[in-house]
């Protein structure tokens, strides 16, 4: 066969993808998600727009009082922080705090439970919850609490500690930065795989808050 003939089939070939990808995109309806202030029989319940005044419609119910909540960068998931007592803003330690994960149409949830033997130990106030961009993978930040943060996959729900602060993901997902105190007292920003693997130290100093740019 001609190769001039072969390379434009592989060039429609994938025009034709790319516009079946598009009009996918096009078909899908973007919705709002949110929480309730009041307590009571509301509480730990996420909503989504109804047809009637009033909350809305329930998209997912999780048994605790939900403190925040973060959609994945494509839109797929909610992810977010929920404890059964108010005074658990306390830290202290209670097995009814977790993180919540569940798809947008309210399928598929899960719970990383706080302080039941799971791989994050510690309870603690709620905390930032950062999605990788890929939205594979949360990064559950203590920073300000126990200067640590953990890194979970959410198919095999296995998770990482680090010790340090002020993570941010790479746009490709594949890195995390971050920033540690040495024992001079400065800090240290370093550079690691997703799985905690390949730490590079990048800059030391009066340095804080890293994160990935493209150049």
């Amino acid at each position: 066969m001609n190769k001039i003939l072969v390379k434009n089939i592989v060039i429609l070939d994938i025009l034709i993808l790319l516009l079946l990808c598009t009009t996918c995109t096009q078909n899908k309806t973007q919705d709002i998600a949110y929480l309730p202030i009041s307590t009571g029989s509301y509480e730990g319940q996420i909503f989504i727009p109804g047809t009637e005044k009033g909350y809305g419609k329930i998209l997912a119910h999780v048994n605790g009082i939900i403190r925040n909540m973060v959609s994945s960068p494509n839109g797929s998931k909610l992810a977010g922080y929920f404890d059964s007592d108010p005074a658990q803003f306390e830290a202290t330690p209670n097995e009814n705090q977790g993180v919540f994960i569940v798809n947008s149409d309210g399928s598929n949830q899960k719970i990383i439970w706080l302080g039941n033997g799971s791989c994050i130990q510690e309870p603690t106030i709620p905390f930032p919850i950062l999605w990788s961009q890929d939205s594979n993978n949360l990064i559950i930040d203590m920073t300000y609490d126990l200067g640590k943060f953990y890194t979970i996959n959410l198919e095999s729900l296995n998770c990482f500690e680090t010790i340090g602060g002020l993570p941010s993901w790479a746009p490709s997902s594949r890195e995390i930065t971050y920033c540690t105190i040495n024992q001079s007292g400065n800090n240290t920003i370093w550079v690691m795989d997703y799985y905690g693997g390949n730490k590079k130290v990048i800059a030391e100093g009066i340095v804080f808050y890293p994160a990935f740019i493209l150049k």
